[in-house]
């Protein structure tokens, strides 16, 4: 019985010596909390207001966002406003009591009109768009073509107008920070209104920052980033999982879509699709990291996306800039190349060893011309291409 006591007195002995050495940190963390949640951009940018500002402009922060006169590129004119499906049908693009929709005429008869919710991509290539069927998202018939500056059938449509092509979670994991899931029927879920985060934000890349805010507010001196994640101690292939989440193409679910957390091992909640292991088979739309593995410049370097990338600003198609992120490591090649000098070369490392390819997933047929149109981007398969680089020697020859 004595042994007991004296057991009991000391565990009550260390629990007080233990609070009182939590206590003596000066810490209050009776505040945080156990589920921290998401606060958005505006409130980064009270400590970060340089980084939020350049991040607000970039491709990854507009990748979704509300549907408005300014958001979506395309024209409501009445003669640059339609795509034509077939002789008897037709989508046109219309304002209507100063908001906007897709309209489905049949013999020239309104059919059906579904209103632009959020606009999907921020337009250099193309954008396409989504509408609020109840709690779901579906895909609108008519997307827009920047290259070709006219609408055109959203990319996989058949020749007919469709209206409910729904858009799951998977979809807006890599274009959203964040879309909570209400309830699911089968395949097809209902969203949540109110929790749907557009872009690629701040607290996709940090996690919610609800107590990171919260107690920076109360500590202003404590410069040491709290409750927040850090990419900085990140090992190579978590700083490239962060990436491959959205750029490795088509993979297994393991675990619900925005169960990963960057830092995370993807892994654990993805399987890489393996059937389509070939480099051919590999598009240049979404695997930029299975391309970029497949590379001499990744298998003989610590190379990752941010050696390259600078996920807070706005740099595409800076040839430039890249170029001199590339001879940061290539420093001796190209000193002169078939009577080219070593500066041009240097300039556009680019065009010779990532040069556009056709989009094999994102093609846009047209009825009435019968055109298959595909969206052009830059291969993440950094090799030599040699018709591609006779063709800029040529053009550099040229300049002289």
């Amino acid at each position: 019985m004595c042994r007991k006591i004296i057991l009991v007195i000391g565990v009550i002995f260390v629990a007080v010596i233990f609070f009182i050495n939590c206590n003596e940190t000066g810490e209050d963390h009776s505040s945080i909390s156990s589920i921290p949640i998401l606060v958005g951009s505006d409130a980064c940018a009270g400590c970060h207001k340089d980084i939020v500002e350049s991040h607000l402009h970039t491709a990854h922060f507009n990748t979704t966002s509300p549907a408005s006169i300014e958001t979506i590129k395309g024209s409501f004119n009445k003669d640059e406003n339609s795509y034509r499906f077939s002789k008897r049908s037709v989508v046109k693009c219309e304002e209507i009591n100063g908001e906007f929709y897709q309209v489905a005429y049949v013999d020239g008869v309104e059919k059906m009109r579904q209103k632009f919710d959020i606009v999907f991509g921020d337009g250099i290539n193309a954008q396409s768009f989504a509408s609020w069927s109840k709690d779901k998202l579906v895909q609108l018939p008519v997307s827009y073509l920047s290259t070709a500056e006219r609408w055109i059938n959203s990319p996989g449509y058949p020749d007919k107008i469709v209206f409910n092509r729904v858009i799951t979670s998977r979809c807006l994991e890599c274009h959203t920070t964040y879309a909570k899931v209400i309830s699911r029927e089968g395949v097809l879920e209902n969203f949540s209104r109110s929790n749907l985060v557009l872009g690629i934000d701040c607290e996709k890349c940090h996690g919610a920052a609800s107590n990171h805010v919260k107690y920076h507010r109360e500590n202003p001196a404590d410069s040491a980033g709290k409750f927040i994640v850090s990419t900085k101690g990140f090992t190579r292939q978590q700083k490239l999982d962060m990436c491959a989440l959205c750029h490795s193409g088509i993979m297994i679910n393991k675990q619900p879509a925005f169960s990963f957390t960057p830092g995370d091992r993807l892994s654990d909640y993805y399987a890489y699709n393996t059937i389509a292991a070939d480099i051919e088979s590999l598009d240049v739309h979404g695997n930029q990291y299975g391309l970029l593995t497949l590379s001499q410049c990744f298998l003989q370097s610590d190379l990752t996306c941010n050696s390259c990338h600078d996920s807070h600003k706005k740099e595409t198609g800076d040839i430039l800039l890249f170029s001199e992120r590339c001879m940061s490591c290539h420093k001796e090649e190209h000193k002169k190349i078939q009577g080219v000098t070593g500066v041009s070369l240097q300039e556009n490392c680019i065009d010779c060893h990532m040069p556009e390819k056709e989009s094999k997933t994102i093609v846009f047929h047209d009825y009435s011309t019968k055109e298959r149109l595909a969206a052009g981007m830059r291969t993440h398969l950094i090799k030599i291409y040699p018709e591609q680089t006779e063709k800029i020697i040529r053009y550099l020859k040229q300049k002289k």
